[in-house]
């Protein structure tokens, strides 16, 4: 899957690390509950995404790059 480097920074800015290259966080895609069902490992140059809730990579990554259009469109805005 290609994807714009910006919603992976944004996607990595929002988790809390755990070691190297691994880290969990909220789901963006499903907003659910509290807890961080979002398990994210960047090794070798590849990011995989795992959502213990079942969303997508492809869903994760649209719910980011909104969050980014979104934030761009209130700056311009202001």
């Amino acid at each position: 899957m290609e994807t714009n480097n910006d919603s992976v920074k944004a996607l990595l800015l929002a988790c809390d690390g755990i070691d190297s290259g691994h880290w969990f966080a909220r789901c963006p895609a499903h907003r659910g509950g509290f807890t961080s069902s979002l398990e994210i490992h960047y090794e070798n140059g590849r990011l995989q995404l795992h959502c213990m809730c079942g969303c997508s990579p492809q869903k994760i990554f649209d719910a980011v790059q909104g969050r980014i259009d979104r934030l761009l469109c209130e700056e311009e805005a202001a």
